[in-house]
């Protein structure tokens, strides 16, 4: 079974409305917050639909040592800024 040309799906149309808000989604938000185990086949149909969504990988070590990674999706790119930048959110005294 393939996924290509199939259109979007309910949750897949969800995941959408989150990511455009500005939310970023990986496996354990999508199970907890969409009810899905199958995050990568959602995101492969919205990519497939025209969306741009873009992945991060972000690497952990387990309590055991072991490198181990897993992806965050999301619609905008998270800006990195240079340390000790100002960001206006800043309590003035």
């Amino acid at each position: 079974m393939t996924n290509k040309n199939k259109p979007p799906t309910k949750t897949d149309r969800d995941i959408l409305v989150f990511l455009q808000n500005g939310g970023s989604v990986n496996f354990l938000t999508a199970f907890q917050t969409f009810k899905t185990s199958r995050l990568s086949d959602n995101i492969y149909r919205l990519r497939q639909a025209g969306n741009i969504i873009y992945s991060e990988n972000v690497p952990y070590k387990t309590k055991a040592g072991v490198s181990k990674h897993y992806y965050n999706f999301c619609m905008v790119k998270p800006k990195i800024k240079k340390a000790g930048t100002k960001t206006g959110k800043e309590k003035i005294k």
